[in-house]
């Protein structure tokens, strides 16, 4: 390249990068930041008062001059806003009593038609000013979204993007209904519908559980159920079974219903205490007065259902069923009346709190 080149070259550089600027700061220029008014009177105070609030959000206003009369669709309305050069062109329309305003608005390619004052009310100038430029905003909001809305006409100038409101924050994500590490407190009542000879039973349950993860947990729970046997004429007896086993759990959660699954060992222990039935039974009836009780390895298999109350009460229902290694024979007078250890399944409800 020769000497006297160069210096030609440099400067059909610089001509170039400096109408780049140029172009660039023309395209930046022409984007619009003027909303069209399209109003009768220019003068008037509520076309006043909406100027004054669209220059407090930094954009600019130009009036459009129509009667009421004439008709200005959303295509009119758009028209409007191209006419003069505006990004959005905004009318407020009276019918009535009830007063609406139009929005063709460029940057979104939308047109918004919204009911400020109804006709059951009367709306001031600042009412019907206000509801106008927030209905604007709320039209420009879609700018905020990651993509550039399909049908807009005109790229949102800097002025105009700063008018859009700052979204809500998302409401954050609610936490999951049962987390691991949870430990819960249930207290209700056991129904035992009696086998064996046992009548029909009932008593205290109390269920400690905890969650090991989202899924498997371990449940430790306690059942006292009082019973009675009889019978005529020989005598009666009362009964208490202690039951306290250690179980296995799976309960997934389904929205607010956690399916409930258990199986486990345990041990129960059987109080008995004997009285006559009748004043005449034979003397040689020894269940007067005393007591006797025995002591079984038991296992159980627990199903049932929690419904979420509120985040820290649940209402469970469970079905248990309970079945003994051995079986023990209950007598009266050297007659067998009842055994226990045979498998039995009983019901219970209870209330289930969430310890914090």
């Amino acid at each position: 390249m020769s000497f006297y080149r160069f210096p030609l070259l440099l400067c059909a550089i610089l001509l170039a990068l400096s109408m780049g600027a140029t172009s660039a700061r023309v395209a930046l220029a022409e984007a619009p930041t003027e909303v069209a008014v399209i109003t009768p009177d220019p003068t008037a105070p509520l076309a006043i008062r909406i100027a004054s609030e669209l220059g407090q959000l930094g954009l600019r206003v130009v009036f459009v001059a129509r009667t009421d009369a004439e008709t200005m669709g959303p295509a009119a309305l758009e028209a409007a806003a191209q006419g003069v050069g505006a990004f959005a062109a905004l009318r407020v329309v009276r019918s009535g009593s009830a007063i609406e305003v139009w929005i063709a608005d460029r940057t979104t390619g939308k047109t918004v038609i919204r009911e400020v004052v109804g006709a059951d009310r009367v709306g001031t100038d600042a009412d019907v000013a206000l509801g106008a430029v927030e209905l604007l905003r709320a039209s420009l909001l879609e700018l905020k979204l990651p993509e550039r809305p399909a049908q807009a006409e005109v790229e949102p100038a800097p002025a105009v993007l700063k008018a859009v409101p700052t979204p809500p924050p998302s409401p954050p994500s609610e936490p999951p209904r049962v987390a691991s590490g949870e430990t819960s407190v249930a207290l209700g009542m056991a129904i035992d519908p009696g086998v064996g000879g046992f009548r029909l039973g009932y008593g205290p349950q109390v269920l400690v559980a905890r969650r090991l993860d989202k899924l498997i947990g371990l449940e430790l729970s306690g059942d006292v159920i009082f019973a009675s046997i009889e019978d005529e004429p020989l005598a009666s007896a009362s009964t208490t079974t202690s039951l306290v086993a250690l179980a296995g759990t799976l309960s997934p959660t389904i929205g607010r219903v956690q399916p409930r699954l258990g199986a486990g060992v345990g041990v129960a222990n059987l109080r008995t205490q004997g009285v006559p039935a009748t004043p005449q039974a034979p003397a040689g009836d020894r269940l007067q007065g005393s007591e006797s009780g025995a002591t079984l390895a038991v296992f159980h298999l627990r199903s049932g259902l929690a419904v979420e109350l509120s985040p820290s009460l649940r209402w469970r229902v469970d079905a248990t069923l309970l079945a003994g290694g051995s079986e023990v024979q209950i007598q009266f007078l050297d007659e067998r009346v009842a055994t226990w250890g045979r498998p039995t399944l009983f019901a219970s409800s209870s209330f289930e709190l969430v310890v914090p």
